[in-house]
């Protein structure tokens, strides 16, 4: 009877598993009629609007929270509306795609070595060309402010850790982090009153504790924490730091499923800020995010308190992921007041600034993308053009999936070796007579998503498909800081082994997503402090 539970179970997993994989989720309706009504569209805005609302168990129609999940139903209806694809096509493709991008570094590191006047391109920085030094400048840059080294963006990337509160202090040292948390908890605080400079901290100040282990700051030098957390509302704290003679706002990058929302809310939004051009845009979310902290940080006064304990200091915004973008746009919005203000922004996303604006930025700003990560790298654009990637790999595929499907988990447990990219060049070698995806109606190529026009066909007659949300291209803010290992990928065992290389990058070289196994690892904050650090050694001692 156990064993026959246990079974019944297993199979429903594998039944459920199954449905996800091979079953279409999107619940299609039928194309005749509502194509040319252009009540498909609205379809699927609806279906993930609901899906978003009861992924974070969201019922309530206020007025942020209605438009956010509106605004981020219209992102992921642009992006799956016209395509059927499953899970299982979804992870066929990006093992395609990931071969593919091997293959290709593999060639091109054999040319640079039989070349060699040309600096040999590592795998994490092909997307940037030549290797240069601290001193050196990309093409069509002015000279870099003197602030911006490789040691201060180590310094102030501890504050960026530090704002995520005790969760990524105790990732992957649970002892240790809780002995050094343990000198700084408030027990009991629920009998006792919390300092006042603290907001909705746990019981014991957990968040404070890991803030402070992290920074090494003192009760003295902190002047507001709050960790209230909604929909274009995320937790900072101002603290004043005697080391570099700043006061410091540290912003939180993404930690909840409103926070996420945040994120996704990518649709561009004016920013009209005095000193820069009118036709800046910015990611909507962000803009939304830092206007909050603006207002906390005017009703609290914490600034002004904090810069009536040091007159004369500096102003620093920071912040990882979320928090770096946020901090990037409250940054430009705080300048004509702190026109000598500093910013530095770890793993930007991608999709934050437009052109004009990240150019307007390169003075203040000073932002850090480590390896492959994801997150600096991801725009609508970006987005659109890995769809079309996806689009292309499978439509030229003549492999059966079940066997990319095991190619991929092989490689996952394995690697991908020098035999395997020989005989897998699997996009261009046909097993089977018809392509992966079975779509007459559709024709893709290569070509980069700017030079190609998309089309499909619904009755004999072919119209073209413009992708929403993408016809402003987003980059990056500021002047880019690019970290990446010094081994070959072939010879990392994870993404934090082997020391650090670094360069200056320009913001068009991450327009494109990087299919790796560490696209995720490298956005970790405490990969990119360990990489600030080993950078920063190097930085030191030029020898």
């Amino acid at each position: 009877m156990q064993a026959l539970v246990i079974y019944t179970w297993v199979a429903i997993g594998l039944i459920i598993i199954g449905i996800l994989l091979l079953f279409d989720p999107m619940k299609r309706p039928s194309r005749q009629g509502l194509v040319e009504s252009g009540s498909l569209g609205s379809h699927y805005i609806q279906l993930w609007e609901k899906r978003c609302r009861f992924l974070c168990c969201v019922r309530s129609a206020d007025e942020n929270s209605s438009e956010a999940f509106k605004n981020v139903a219209d992102v992921f209806a642009s992006l799956f509306e016209d395509s059927d694809l499953v899970a299982s096509d979804l992870a066929a493709a990006l093992v395609l795609l990931r071969l593919k991008r091997k293959h290709e570094e593999r060639q091109e590191e054999s040319f640079r070595k039989t070349n060699l006047h040309m600096p040999i391109c590592r795998s994490s920085t092909a997307s940037i060309g030549a290797l240069q030094d601290e001193g050196g400048l990309p093409h069509q840059q002015s000279p870099r402010p003197e602030w911006m080294k490789v040691g201060s963006a180590h310094h102030f990337m501890k504050f960026a850790l530090a704002s995520y509160g005790w969760p990524w202090f105790v990732y992957g040292r649970f002892c240790q982090a809780c002995c050094s948390l343990w000198s700084h908890l408030h027990c009991c605080t629920c009998c006792r009153a919390a300092p006042n400079y603290v907001m909705q901290d746990n019981c014991c100040l957990c968040h404070t504790a890991a803030l402070r282990a992290i920074t090494g700051l003192t009760e003295e030098n902190i002047t507001y924490i709050t960790f209230h957390n909604k929909i274009y509302e995320v937790p900072f704290f101002v603290a004043i730091d005697d080391e570099t003679q700043n006061v410091v706002v540290a912003i939180r990058g993404t930690l909840s499923l409103h926070d996420a929302i945040t994120d996704l809310n990518a649709q561009c939004t004016n920013v009209c800020i005095e000193g820069l051009p009118e036709s800046c845009l910015a990611h909507k979310g962000m803009v939304q995010a830092a206007r909050f902290v603006l207002r906390r940080l005017d009703e609290t006064r914490a600034l002004a308190e904090a810069f009536a304990a040091r007159s004369g200091y500096g102003l620093v915004i920071t912040g990882h992921s979320l928090g770096a973008g946020t901090a990037v746009v409250l940054a430009s919005l705080m300048r004509p007041q702190y026109p000598n203000l500093k910013c530095f922004a770890f793993s930007p996303p991608g999709g934050l600034c437009s052109k004009e604006f990240a150019l307007a930025t390169q003075n203040f700003v000073m932002s850090v993308v480590v390896g492959d990560d994801l997150v600096p790298r991801l725009s609508m654009n970006s987005l659109h053009d890995l769809r079309h990637k996806i689009m292309c790999v499978l439509d030229t595929c003549r492999q059966p999936k079940y066997r990319v499907l095991a190619q991929g988990c092989w490689y996952m447990l394995f690697g991908i070796s020098a035999s395997s990219l020989d005989s897998a060049s699997s996009v261009e070698s046909p097993s089977q007579d018809r392509p992966l995806l079975d779509s007459t109606a559709n024709s893709y190529t290569y070509e980069s998503l700017e030079d190609v026009q998309v089309t499909f066909s619904e009755d004999g007659t072919h119209r073209p498909q413009v992708p929403r949300h993408t016809e402003i291209p987003l980059y990056p803010p500021g002047r880019i800081l690019y970290c990446f290992p010094k081994l070959p990928e072939d010879e990392r065992l994870d993404g934090s082994t082997g020391e650090w290389e670094f360069t200056w990058g320009e913001m068009k070289g991450f327009s494109q997503i990087l299919i790796s196994p560490f696209m995720l690892r490298h956005h970790l904050p405490q990969i990119v402090l360990a990489a600030l650090e080993d950078a920063a050694v190097q930085a030191s001692d030029p020898s």
